[in-house]
């Protein structure tokens, strides 16, 4: 709780300083390196008081970013294009997902799984999709090139919020019975895809 804390109080400066994207990298450093120096009996027990507090916190952030989405002023060839992006991307992140699975020696089953269970994590783009709107806000930079592709970004997040999400939860129905089923090398019932932490979609 102190280490949540002090990340806390730190993305509240920088934030209210400008700087936005030195915050969100300040969290995941500071997580990153405290991680990995704990022994695994400690990072489960902040594990799982970091899932209480997500849990508490995720029904509030998504509802604003939805709230915050029209939908009109977006135009038809922005939102085709974001949506292409985020297509592309999925596709990437899954290639690198399987190849990753595969030099983990998964089953073939377990790596067909894999590659899609994590093309929908969006906690990243949940995060940041406002923050380009707030600087051409902050900066008075209101129609002008900036604003423009503020909206892009924007865009781009959202759609990849409302996409990639459902797109996981649905490979995961259709696949997640052969990933479940595959005889696995790591230990059978005890393989990496049985500790898949499916609530994360």
């Amino acid at each position: 709780m102190i280490v949540f804390s002090i990340t806390t109080l730190g993305m509240m400066v920088l934030k209210t300083n400008g700087f936005p994207g030195a915050a969100s990298s300040l969290v995941v450093v500071c997580w990153a390196v405290i991680g990995n120096g704990w022994e695994k009996d400690q990072m489960d027990a902040s594990n799982k008081r970091l899932k209480m507090i997500w849990n508490l916190a995720e029904p509030f952030l998504f509802p604003l970013i939805g709230a915050s989405v029209c939908f009109i002023e977006i135009r038809p060839i922005v939102l085709a294009l974001s949506m292409l992006c985020v297509f592309i991307s999925i596709c990437v992140r899954m290639t690198i997902n399987f190849f990753t699975a595969q030099a983990a020696s998964f089953s073939i089953d377990e790596q067909i799984f894999t590659c899609g269970l994590w093309a929908g994590k969006g906690s990243v783009q949940a995060a940041l999709s406002t923050t380009t709107m707030e600087l051409v806000h902050q900066y008075h930079l209101q129609h002008t090139e900036s604003d423009e592709y503020s909206r892009i970004v924007f865009a781009c997040m959202v759609s990849a919020i409302m996409l990639a999400g459902p797109f996981a939860a649905a490979w995961v129905s259709i696949f997640g019975h052969r990933g479940e089923e595959s005889p696995s090398h790591h230990g059978g019932r005890d393989s990496p895809l049985d500790r898949a932490n499916l609530d994360k979609l």
